[in-house]
């Protein structure tokens, strides 16, 4: 092989290597657009409404604080960010 041969070959290795890089991130937009990951989301999020209009149905609230569970009375929670100076 002489030079010329060595900087084609190269070339064309080097240019597919390119083409490869330009079209695999469309297509790893394309699978975790409709991946599970997404109906994962999509139903966390339904998930967290849903507790979240459970929570106000019953007046409490359950949070995670060290490591454990708390309850606490929704409108015990909400009167602590009301001030009594008017």
């Amino acid at each position: 092989m002489n030079k010329k041969e060595i900087l084609k070959t190269v070339s064309i290795i080097i240019l597919v290597i390119v083409i490869i890089l330009l079209i695999i991130p469309g297509e790893y937009t394309k699978v975790s657009e409709n991946s599970f990951a997404k109906g994962y989301n999509d139903g966390y999020i339904d998930g967290q409404i849903a507790l979240i209009n459970k929570q106000s149905e019953t007046g409490n609230i359950f949070l995670v604080y060290n490591n454990s569970i708390e309850q606490f009375a929704l409108r015990a929670l909400c009167s602590l960010g009301v001030s009594n100076n008017g």
